[in-house]
């Protein structure tokens, strides 16, 4: 009888142990494929300055069934955005960690990572827009970090832009046009020439290698400020054959020839003509002036 109840026991104690280990034997779920936005976080997210890592993966070939890991199925944009503050030093680490980051990662011509600053609203009380964005590139091609953070934090200016076209720049008043351009003369980000805007666009300069002097752009930033009101936009093509020429609107029928004085000047403004063109408009339509930059 003991004997019995002896088995009968063990039995009982051995279904037990059973149920309890049997969920465990239970084949364990695969785990979700993690794409780069994790693996780019851990590395980076942690930086002095760095707000944000925000990666987008698009398939290569819209396929749904592809690994989410495996960089040669993706076209990878990895985007770091620092904080408006960050310290030129701590913008140049996180540029560097995303570069190496990117490095170790990327498919050629598949991946693009940047650097982007946070937008700053700087008239809270009015009704204007935020500040542009300011970034620049990181991977493939990179820039000059230390120059970028320089005209970054110049006075005046609002935005810097670097990406796959010419530089971009803004600035918030006209008076500020001036410094800011011959900082600009002396970076490397401004070899190839670039785009400076002020006052929401009201004054454009689209600067090229040699295509003005410096006394040519002092003219026009000075009618600039000379004529609030008006709006000067020096055009230029980027690529192909072409020259700059210098567009002037918003002005009044009685201002258009103080305004041709001005551009007029007495300095030698580019190494050829570099045209001007006026329009004010009268109460019998447009009047046009022209001229050339510089030529008396």
């Amino acid at each position: 009888m003991k004997r019995i109840l002896l088995l009968a026991a063990s039995a009982l104690l051995l279904t037990g142990c059973l149920a309890e280990v049997q969920p465990s034997q239970q084949p364990e779920p695969t785990p979700t494929p993690l794409d780069f936005t994790q693996p780019a976080q851990r590395t980076l997210a942690d930086l002095p300055g760095v707000l944000e890592v925000m990666v987008n993966q698009e398939p290569l070939n819209q396929s749904s069934d592809v690994e989410p890991s495996e960089p040669e199925y993706w076209v990878v944009t990895l985007g770091v955005t620092m904080a408006d503050v960050a310290t030129a030093e701590e913008v140049a680490q996180a540029a560097a960690a995303t570069l190496t980051y990117s490095e170790q990662n990327a498919v050629p011509g598949q991946w693009t990572a940047g650097i982007g600053f946070e937008l700053i609203d700087t008239e809270p009380d009015d009704d204007l827009p935020a500040q542009d964005r300011s970034g620049f590139p990181v991977y493939p091609e990179g820039v000059d970090v230390q120059a970028f953070m320089a005209i970054k934090g110049a006075p005046g200016v609002q935005s810097v832009l670097v990406g796959s076209d010419i530089p971009f720049v803004t600035v918030g008043a006209a008076s500020d046009l001036q410094a800011v351009q011959r900082l600009l003369n002396g970076s490397p980000l401004w070899q190839e020439g670039g785009r400076l805007w002020a006052e929401l666009g009201r004054v454009r300069l689209t600067e090229l290698p040699e295509s003005l002097t410096p006394a040519g752009y002092e003219l026009i930033i000075a009618a600039s400020i000379a004529f609030p009101a008006a709006q000067f936009w020096l055009e230029a093509p980027t690529t192909g054959n072409g020259w700059p020429q210098l567009f002037v609107d918003q002005v009044s029928v009685d201002e258009a020839p103080a305004v041709a004085a001005a551009l007029d000047g007495s300095v030698v403004a580019a190494p050829y003509d570099v045209n001007y063109f006026i329009r004010a408009i009268g109460p019998d339509g447009a009047i046009d002036t022209a001229g050339v930059l510089g030529s008396n």
